[in-house]
């Protein structure tokens, strides 16, 4: 696939591409705060910094995995966050979309 310039960043269907994941699945990870959205192009499309958004999906996949809710995805990311803060993303309500497409 070959990506547009964006300084390394990717769109929703891009990002979906690359994990495997359905396109609405990514937009609804972000809206609920699991997926952090690094900026919004232009016109105002959801952009996601490549390596940390796949590692995040790949994190979340595994936790799902083992049959768990959402909402206990959301508290073990955030407890592996309070161990290690550089390496993983707290979700707050902060990291909600302001103009999610």
């Amino acid at each position: 696939m070959k990506l547009k310039n964006r300084n390394g960043l990717l769109t929703v269907s891009e990002i979906a591409h690359e994990s495997g994941v359905l396109p609405s699945t990514i937009r609804y990870y972000s809206n609920i705060g699991l997926l952090k959205v690094t900026q919004y192009s232009t016109g105002g499309f959801r952009l996601f910094a490549r390596d940390e958004t796949l590692k995040q999906i790949k994190k979340i996949k595994e936790i799902i995995g083992r049959r768990v809710t959402l909402e206990e995805v959301k508290k073990k990311i955030n407890a592996d966050y309070a161990e290690n803060p550089q390496r993983t993303q707290k979700i707050t309500a902060s990291n909600s979309p302001r103009n999610p497409r």
